[in-house]
């Protein structure tokens, strides 16, 4: 028997005579009494055993304490490797057209802005591409992206009755969601997007009007806040699950309550699901002294999340427990795709339109195995890497976002580096308050 390397052991904030028992590799929790732990500490640090047969089997329970044989870290490659190379679900990350009517001060795809949109050659081979995995998934997952989608309705409609028409016909569960601007959100559009199964919309809003407007505004330098509010307003009985994604530096981190402000007087606590977003250096799009550290950011997240259930936003939490993880995203996975309107291939949606960094093209199948881009991805250990193989987050991290990985960055850890603590108190609290 042995220690895990995966234990974390915090201060209960309401009882100071308890600890917040974590293992981020079995992803169990327990309260563990003051004199409990000091045994427990007895055996970590100097190897004296536990004289209470209880303790060692609730410990071995959670997985605090693990047989000798264990190797944690096969453990963790087995399931980065297994979740990485599953072929039972395909996802397609999709920009109909490259085209947007917004130019947004820190967007990292102002330069491959284009008026290209999808011709009838790719989307054939898009449908050809679904069909060819249709006998072996039970899952197709689409995201609508851009450029804007909402400017390519008419591609969006003929791919999506495609792709349902595949998916019934095989027995496959199908979900899509958009990222979209929220400019062109009219009745009209949203009845269509309701009957093409997309179930999920982001829209973002950067604080007030003048603050939005400021950072967000039309190609031509009009302003877009109230026609973007209208259209939530006015059509919010049939607007599908909308969250509001509200991208913070340091010149709006003032403003993001002002978002919540208007929801809240318009009665939109349980129709949408407000979040920040960090606006980062993406492709030299933006200043990196306008941007907020990680650490920063994750203080405001959490703040931010307290004060959306504080007014009544019935789809927020700030329990924030943590999931226990194989891949971080769609670009270390390998039934993964993004593609532009053109049909090349991309791993992030950050590289849209950046040709150095596209791996294939869907017009030439042969593209996509082989491409060394792709292998970089999908071999990168993060219990081999230098920064993350002794982290007790990795379970729960695997070496955060893959794109930060490749270009070398350093800050990229998960939000649970700094606030694990006060996620694990603030689930306690939850469940104890439930009983």
């Amino acid at each position: 028997m042995k220690i895990s390397k995966y234990n974390f052991f915090l201060p209960y904030e309401s009882e100071k005579e308890k600890y917040i028992a974590y293992n981020s590799l079995s992803n169990s929790m327990a309260l563990i009494n003051k004199d409990d732990y000091e045994k427990y500490r007895g055996l970590a640090e100097n190897d004296i055993k536990i004289n209470n047969n209880e303790l060692v089997e609730q410990l071995k329970l959670g997985g605090f304490l693990i047989d000798d044989e264990i190797d944690e870290k096969k453990q963790i490659q087995f399931n980065m490797y297994k979740n990485r190379f599953e072929n039972d679900k395909l996802s397609l990350t999709l920009a109909p057209t490259s085209d947007c009517n917004f130019r947004c001060i820190y967007c990292y795809e102002k330069d491959n802005i284009k008026n290209t949109y999808m011709n009838k050659e790719t989307q054939g081979n898009l449908i050809k591409l679904v069909k060819n995995y249709s006998k072996k998934i039970s899952h197709l997952n689409i995201g609508w992206y851009g450029g804007e989608p909402l400017l390519a309705m008419d591609i969006i409609e003929n791919l999506s009755k495609e792709f349902i028409s595949i998916c019934r016909e095989n027995n496959i569960s199908y979900y899509a969601s958009m990222v979209t601007n929220g400019y062109n959100l009219t009745r009209e559009n949203i009845e269509k997007i309701n009957e093409f199964k997309i179930s999920l919309l982001q829209i973002t809003l950067d604080g007030d009007e003048k603050t939005h407007n400021s950072r967000r505004f039309l190609k031509g330098g009009q302003p877009t806040y109230s026609r973007i509010i209208n259209n939530i307003i006015s059509n919010k009985e049939i607007l599908p699950e909308t969250a509001i994604r509200i991208n913070v530096d340091s010149n709006n981190s003032k403003k993001i309550n002002d978002v919540i402000n208007i929801l809240v007087e318009n009665q939109l606590q349980s129709k949408v699901k407000p979040y920040l977003g960090h606006v980062i250096n993406t492709n030299d799009c933006y200043s990196d002294n306008k941007c907020l550290r990680f650490s920063e950011y994750c203080d405001l997240d959490y703040e931010f999340e307290s004060y959306l259930i504080s007014r009544g936003f019935t789809k927020a939490s700030t329990k924030r427990y943590p999931q226990r993880i194989g891949t971080v995203c769609a670009a270390d996975t390998f039934s993964s795709h993004v593609i532009d309107a053109n049909g090349d291939l991309y791993r992030c949606w950050s590289d849209l339109g950046d040709i150095s960094k596209k791996v294939g093209n869907v017009n030439n199948k042969e593209d996509i195995k082989a491409d060394r881009k792709i292998i970089d991805f999908m071999i990168y250990d993060p219990t081999e890497d230098e920064k993350c193989k002794e982290c007790k987050h990795l379970p729960i991290c695997m070496g955060g976002c893959p794109m930060k990985v490749r270009d070398n960055i350093e800050d990229r850890c998960s939000d649970t580096k700094f606030k694990l603590e006060s996620y694990l108190n603030n689930v306690v609290k939850e469940l104890k308050n439930t009983k």
